[in-house]
């Protein structure tokens, strides 16, 4: 964080009284999951099936945020489970940013299967 510091003082940005965002974007894949589904009626005979693929926790905007998005991966081989595209775009203070990174694979377990049991 001390190198960023640095960068961002030889630019001329005042890291003090600035607003300043830190922000860290995960992206992976994950595999046996099943989002949670939404159906919605549009008219007699014509029902939509969705997947429920965005989660969102603060404003976009702000020095807090939370973005999670899974997107599937449509192509899969036999027998194995569908691969999903995880992203996650967490915006907090330094330390807090530090804390989540340690704990990434714990909190990304947590969030599955929280969504797993919607």
């Amino acid at each position: 964080m001390e190198d960023i510091n640095r960068l961002l003082e030889k630019l001329n940005i005042d890291t003090k009284n600035g607003v300043l965002f830190y922000e860290v974007k995960v992206r992976g894949r994950v595999s046996g999951l099943e989002p949670p589904r939404a159906e919605y009626e549009l008219k007699e005979n014509i029902v939509l099936n969705g997947l429920m693929t965005d989660f969102i926790c603060g404003n976009p905007n702000s020095k807090k945020f939370l973005h999670i998005k899974i997107i599937p991966v449509w192509s899969a081989w036999k027998n194995k489970p569908l691969m999903y595209e995880l992203t996650i775009i967490y915006r907090e203070n330094k330390e807090k940013l530090v804390e989540f990174l340690g704990n990434l694979d714990a909190f990304v377990k947590l969030f599955l299967e929280k969504i797993k049991h919607e």
